[in-house]
């Protein structure tokens, strides 16, 4: 018989007559740790399923992307919009921009920076400028000013 096996086999001769020899010894024991375990679970215990929570913050790239989650308040998807008159420009940056996310991984699983939003047109408030959305938002409180001013006028 191995050296292994003799130690083994000690162990358990020695635990099997402390059983028998201290029940009561024994079962306080196994449910105090029962008891402590119970305790460190309901106070203590987190599950983490967020792969981001699992690396350190010592990683630029993991504070980089902290600080995109706690300005846009979400990790699921952050869109990056490129805009200007010259559309090859537009291509380059993304191209550019595309790359440098990739690097990023774990922490930014899909990039898709192929999109070309170049020959979408503007709908609603959606693609304005802000002075457009300024006019908008101006037009819509005087319509509101107006709209108070002659329920106060119609009341007696």
């Amino acid at each position: 018989m191995s050296l292994i096996h003799r130690i083994l086999q000690r162990i358990m001769g020695v635990v099997a007559r402390m059983v028998c020899a201290q029940p009561a010894l024994i079962l306080t024991v196994g449910l105090l740790l029962a008891a402590a375990s119970t305790w460190v679970v309901a106070t203590r215990f987190v599950v983490i399923n967020n792969t981001s929570d699992l690396l350190s913050d010592k990683f630029e790239s993991k504070r980089t992307y902290n600080e995109l989650v706690k300005e846009f308040g979400s990790d699921y998807r952050l869109i990056v919009l490129i805009q200007s008159p010259d559309p090859a420009k537009n291509r380059q940056a993304a191209d550019e921009v595309g790359h440098y996310l990739e690097s990023l991984k774990p922490q930014i699983t899909t990039v898709l920076s192929k999109i070309d939003f170049s020959n979408v047109k503007p709908r609603l408030l959606f693609t304005r400028d802000i002075d457009d959305l300024k006019r908008v938002a101006d037009q819509v409180e005087a319509q509101e000013k107006a709209e108070r001013a002659s329920q106060k006028n119609s009341q007696p």
